[in-house]
This record gives structure tokens, C-alpha cells and sequence, in this order.
């Protein structure tokens, strides 16, 4: 498994750095003339805008309007456009239609290579952000494109599917660079060097990695109010808000690694991100996944003198609703993976069980969501 981690390691390295330099070809080649069509299509953005505000508050609506987009679509852009907006509604409603569209646009030649890379992402983040091994082996990573991630394995495990998740975050970027997926890929090779440090000289050259990846998806956020900005309408906030957190999580994983990074900076990083995620008042999944992982780097990093921050970092879990992402992620983590981790890992079922003892907010949501008494109690 250390070999399988190396070249994995290895791998990614090597496209972090491929990216830079199609980082300027996208930009001569897509960006630049796509401004100009924006501008012609600026009421079809506008409508992407209002379907996509709709999400989560009128669903019913959202999915009235987006599938009339769909209908109403001119031209290949503004179908891939419709459908990526209808697949982010249909992730309130019916997660596996919203897969198969997400996967459908992702492999659509005639749509956008950004619309085709956002819609691979939103497919690849749903194994990610639930770890649901049925729903990425029976669902993701299935077909002739996205099945081809996948090992040649016969008996697939959990680290068969993180791979495939590499490939397809992989495949994502190359259709076109994006903060988010960028981001996730610096998270995951920062995973994996937690627990793969045999090669000093291979591990070094895998931290600047990381930090290029850091880096890079930091100046892609920085497209959003600029060059890219037509191509994010009604989406900027929930981009930069998760890609804000990735790094976030980032820096904390990749601590233990790279010593020159200190306390503090990564705290400001989750301040960064939780400043951000709370701006529009919304208390989006983002927002409650942002404060999840900060309150759980203060119980690893500082419990003592963290316990009132926590308490108020996790106040607003009294409203979280129980079909949020977050709630799957948190429900899974522990009933599924009881025996691993441990205080000091991040997102450890001991350590939501410890942030359950501190807030009573947390724990009355883990106890809507279904965690039992119990549970609360063994896993400690």
C-alpha cells in the first residue's frame, strides 16, 4: 500500500505542475472569447443566477425553472449551463438523477470545458463528501469514462475508490481548472502524506507540492471576481467558500508534515473560510461543514482554552437540517468507522463525540440525524 501511496504521490505532483502551464492556454483559449459570448447570453446568466439562489429555498421552483431552461437552451453553452444547474437542484431531490447528469455533462464534448469540469467535480465531491462506497461504486464510477477510474481490481476497497476520486478530480482539472477540485486534490495529498513518509527526499518534494496546489487554487478564486466571472453566476459564493475551507483543511493536515507551519496560520485560514461562508446569512451546508471542521481543529489542537470558541462556532448546529451533506458525512463517520482515528485524527468519530460533549447544540443535531445515545457513548 506504501508503494501504491508513493507513485500516487509522485503522480499528482507531476500534474500540479502540467497545470501551470495550461493555466495561460485556457485563458487564450477559452476565456477570452467566452467573455464575449457571456455578454450576448448575459439574461440566460441571469436566469442561471435566480434558479441557483432558488436552491434550498424553493426547490419546487428551482427544479420549475431549470428544467425550462433546459427546454428554452439556445446553443450547446447554455444547454450545459441548464443542465449542471438542474443536476444542483436535483441534488435536493434525487442525488442519483443528479449523478447521472452531472456525468452525462462531463463527457459532452459540445458543451464548455468549464461546464464539463464543474459537472465532473459535483460528481466526484459526492463520494467525497459522504464516502459512500455503494453509491461510488454503483453509481460514480460506472461506465465507460468514469468506470475507467477505477483500479483493474476485482475486490475493490475504500482505497480503490479514493483513487478513482484522484483520477476523476484529475480529469475535472484538465477539462479546465477550478478552485474547488484544486484545492481537494491539495487535501487529499496532504492525506496521504500524513501517513506515507518513508522517502524524506519524496515527501519534500510532495509538501511544495501541496503548497503549489494551495497556491494555484488560490489564483483561480481570484479569476471569480475577474476573467471567470461569467462563467461562476450564482455559484461564486459556494466555490469560494469550499475552496477557502479546502485549504483550510489543507494546512491542517499537511502540520503534521511540514513543521514550518504554525498554529496560527492554519486558524486563520478557518477564520478566513468561516468569515467567508457566513457573509450572506444563509447557514448553507458550507457554512455548517466550515464550522464543523474548525471546532474540530481547536478540540485536536488547543481544547482548553478553545471550549467557549467551540461552543460558539457550533451554536448554529441547533438548525441544521437532517438532509444535509454534513449530517450523511457526520451520521456515516459514526456509525461506519466507530474504530478508527483517534483524538488527534482529523474528523475522528472520538472527536465528534467530544465536540457532542461540549455543545449542546452539536449533540441534539447528531441526535435528530439518528446517532443514538449510545453511540455517543461507546465511541468515546
Amino acid at each position: 500500500m506504501k508503494t501504491k501511496d508513493t507513485i500516487s504521490i509522485a503522480v499528482m505532483f507531476v500534474v500540479i505542475v502540467v497545470l501551470g502551464f495550461a493555466n495561460y492556454w485556457y485563458y487564450t483559449h477559452y476565456i477570452a472569447p467566452l467573455t464575449t459570448e457571456t455578454e450576448k447570453t448575459s439574461q440566460f446568466d441571469q436566469s442561471i443566477s435566480e434558479v441557483a439562489n432558488n436552491i434550498g429555498v424553493d426547490n419546487q421552483a428551482a427544479l420549475r425553472d431549470a428544467r425550462t431552461l433546459v427546454a428554452n437552451a439556445e446553443s450547446p453553452y447554455e444547454e450545459g449551463r441548464a443542465k449542471l444547474t438542474l443536476g444542483l437542484v436535483l441534488l435536493r431531490t434525487d442525488v442519483q438523477d443528479a449523478i447521472d447528469i452531472f456525468k452525462e455533462i462531463s463527457t459532452e464534448e459540445t458543451y464548455h470545458p468549464f461546464t464539463r469540469s464543474q459537472a465532473g467535480w459535483y460528481a466526484v465531491s459526492m463520494y467525497l463528501d459522504t464516502k459512500n462506497a455503494v453509491l461510488g461504486q454503483d453509481h460514480i464510477f460506472t461506465g465507460d469514462t468514469w468506470g475507467a477510474f477505477l483500479p483493474e481490481n476485482n475486490d475493490l476497497d475504500q482505497e480503490d475508490l479514493n483513487t478513482a476520486s484522484i483520477r476523476a478530480i484529475e480529469y475535472s482539472i484538465e477539462l479546465y481548472p477550478n478552485p474547488e477540485a484544486v484545492s481537494r486534490l491539495a487535501l487529499l495529498t496532504a492525506h496521504k502524506l500524513s501517513s506515507n513518509q518513508d522517502d524524506a527526499q519524496q515527501t519534500a518534494r510532495a509538501v511544495d507540492a501541496v503548497h503549489t496546489q494551495i497556491e494555484y487554487a488560490e489564483s483561480l478564486l481570484d479569476r471569480i471576481e475577474t476573467t471567470d466571472a461569467p462563467l461562476y453566476a450564482g455559484t461564486s459564493y459556494v466555490v469560494t467558500t469550499s475552496t477557502l475551507l479546502n485549504i483550510a483543511r489543507t494546512l491542517d493536515i499537511l502540520r503534521y508534515t511540514d513543521t514550518s507551519i504554525e498554529y496560527t496560520e492554519v486558524r486563520a485560514a478557518y477564520e478566513q473560510a468561516l468569515k467567508t461562508a457566513t457573509e450572506q446569512h444563509l447557514l448553507t451546508d458550507h457554512e455548517y461543514r466550515t464550522r464543523y471542521h474548525f471546532a474540530d481543529f481547536l478540540l485536536r489542537e488547543n481544547p482548553t482554552d478553545s471550549e467557549s470558541d467551540i461552543v460558539s462556532i457550533l451554536e448554529p448546529f441547533a438548525d441544521m437540517p437532517t438532509d444535509s451533506y454534513l449530517a450523511f458525512s457526520l451520521l456515516n463517520q459514526l456509525t461506519e468507522n466507530e474504530e478508527t482515528g483517534s483524538q488527534i485524527t482529523p474528523n475522528s468519530p472520538q472527536n465528534i463525540v467530544r465536540l457532542a460533549d461540549i455543545s449542546p447544540e452539536f449533540k441534539n443535531a447528531l441526535l435528530r440525524i439518528g446517532v443514538s445515545e449510545t453511540q455517543l457513548t461507546e465511541s468515546q
